[in-house]
């Protein structure tokens, strides 16, 4: 473009009045207050398999900070401790499956808990420690 031009190019398409944009079936952009922040953490209810030893536990993990809190938190924990030792899973599911950061890479964590547990994980936007020992949801 020379210094001649005076055409202004812009990344934002010009602004639609309301009945142009209620015709129009192409998405709107939210604006960033319509946007919400992700969600750090998640609410993990386990249960254990059929003839474990374990108890029903509700934990709360946030991969970011590798926290991971709640009733139980110490016995989950060892398990993580004891699968980063070994280096790798094996089961009769999993031929072979390499842990090597289990708290941050959410299929490495839940490779380990369902070797002991059936989990139902949500997404939450912070821990709730008040509930970890509720009624749970199975």
């Amino acid at each position: 473009m020379d210094s001649t031009d005076k055409t202004e190019l812009s990344a934002v398409p010009p602004q639609n009045n309301d009945s142009d944009a209620a015709a129009s079936n192409e998405p709107q952009a939210l604006s960033p207050s319509t946007s919400s922040a992700p969600l750090e953490w998640i609410r993990m209810e386990l249960m254990p398999l059929p003839g474990s030893d374990h108890q029903p536990k509700v934990l709360f993990w946030n991969p970011t900070t590798e926290a991971l809190l709640g009733d139980g938190s110490e016995e989950v924990l060892a398990l993580v401790a004891q699968a980063v030792e070994a280096g790798h899973l094996k089961s009769a599911t999993l031929s072979h499956f390499e842990i090597t950061q289990p708290l941050q890479k959410p299929s490495e964590f839940a490779a380990i808990l369902t070797q002991h547990y059936w989990v139902v994980p949500q997404p939450v936007k912070s821990p709730d420690l008040a509930e970890s020992n509720p009624a749970l949801l199975h």
